[in-house]
């Protein structure tokens, strides 16, 4: 298991790819609309060193973007995490590599590979990069949380590397959104799904508004956590206590497995107090987000590490049966713990997804898809959504780099929130409209 997978695109692979979108649509009851404008700017970047970021508010974006490579005739090349290569026994990941995407290792350190290979491929690939710079499912679509600073400085330092090569050329950034409407059969469906889980969690059934039964189901859900894991939870918000059981729990692993305290962020009960009470409530997510990265990350690399040693033991004999055995066993448990720490990241998303106000359909659409996930093991249609699709102005990096030159933190703060305006601003266009519609 490589810490890094580079990208290995393959046209062929690709665009048989691309063909079998239209039916896990069909499959999963969604319809993708990319406006006209929106086509138009993707024909417009061809052949330009262009990175599209999309705002991430839904598990199906990955579907929806492969909707619109499709629509537009282009294919794309994408980062995505390190994890999501190794679905299916490897069989996802030699897809998604052959489809133009690449990994990145989430949390501290940097992945410095991946770092690398999103510079070069900005300059020299000649096809769009698509980024969900907001990192993490957010499921939300009232704000732009911040965006993942190491992303953004890549993309400047590519624009600055074409600087003093010589080349004048620009790199664009394309902000788009997507939005996603439930349909009329959704209200049934969705009904349904929270009686079903009313009924595994041992709640007493009612006429409340949907809302207020997904907010129970969610108390509930948090009391069995606490119970199974012996972890009590802090705050009095919801996503305050689903926050701290994932950081609670994360740090029990990091212990278990002496993982570098010095690498990753502390996150005792008196810090997490501290981040849980936080006036802004985004920014306490982000930093047990980042934490929960942090750790897989260490984990992930100490697992190389062992793997090597396994290795180097076997070829030279510097250690007897028994202590390979030994190696081999602690491995094992290792490798099962990654399957905890995709546990916990879906239960910081449906803690994201909470600190939202649930007043739409289509936001209580995505918690309870989310629950469902995480109370039963799968998920079931909950009636037809539509993605629409709409992209914001063009930016120009080399606006940015009289800026970068004089502070390298202060251009990224002004990419941050550039992108983060016009990302919000065709979102809540796209909300107003469908909503009068």
């Amino acid at each position: 298991m490589k810490t890094f997978l580079a990208q290995k695109y393959n046209a062929l692979v690709s665009a048989a790819c691309l063909t079998t979108v239209p039916f896990f649509l069909r499959k999963n009851q969604l319809e993708v609309k990319a406006s006209k404008e929106c086509l138009k700017e993707l024909e417009r970047l061809k052949k330009s060193s262009a990175v599209i970021l999309f705002n991430h508010s839904d598990r199906f974006d990955p579907l929806a973007v492969a909707e619109l490579s499709r629509l537009a005739g282009e294919d794309f090349s994408y980062i995505a995490s390190r994890e999501q290569f190794d679905g299916f026994n490897g069989v996802q990941g030699w897809l998604m590599q052959r489809c133009g995407a690449y990994s990145v290792l989430r949390g501290d350190p940097e992945d410095k590979q991946s770092k690398e290979a999103t510079i070069e491929f900005i300059i020299d690939s000649g096809r769009k990069l698509v980024e969900f710079p907001e990192g993490d499912v957010t499921g939300r679509d009232d704000v732009i949380l911040p965006l993942k600073q190491d992303g953004i400085k890549n993309i400047l330092a590519a624009q600055q590397r074409l600087i003093k090569k010589g080349d004048d050329a620009p790199v664009y950034l394309l902000p788009v959104a997507i939005y996603y409407e439930v349909q009329k059969d959704g209200v049934k469906a969705m009904e349904k799904c929270i009686y079903h889980l009313e009924k595994r969690l041992g709640i007493l059934q009612s006429d409340l508004p949907i809302a207020t039964r997904v907010q129970r189901i969610v108390a509930s859900l948090i009391f069995n956590l606490e119970r199974v894991y012996g972890k009590k939870a802090i705050g009095d918000r919801l996503d305050q206590r689903l926050l701290s059981i994932c950081a609670q729990v994360a740090t029990s692993i990091a212990k278990m497995n002496g993982l570098p305290a010095n690498q990753i962020c502390d996150l005792s009960n008196d810090t997490l107090e501290k981040v849980l009470s936080h006036s802004n409530p985004e920014h306490a997510a982000e930093e047990v987000m980042v934490y929960l990265h942090s750790v897989r990350n260490q984990l992930w690399r100490s697992l190389e590490c062992d793997r090597k040693a396994i290795k180097h033991e076997g070829t030279e004999n510097q250690a007897n049966d028994y202590e390979v055995k030994l190696r081999s066993e602690i491995l094992v448990r290792k490798q099962n713990l990654f399957q905890e720490l995709d546990k916990l990241e879906q239960l910081l998303i449906l803690a994201h997804s909470v600190q939202q106000e649930i007043s739409t359909l289509n936001h209580a659409w995505r918690v309870i898809d989310r629950l469902e996930q995480e109370i039963t093991g799968k998920t079931t249609l909950k009636g037809h959504r539509i993605a629409y699709i709409e992209a914001g102005p063009v930016l120009n990096l080399l606006q940015f780099m009289p800026a970068y030159r004089g502070s390298e933190d202060g251009a990224v703060t002004m990419v941050d929130e550039s992108v983060r305006q016009k990302i919000l601003a065709v979102l809540n266009r796209m909300k107003a409209k469908h909503a009068i519609a």
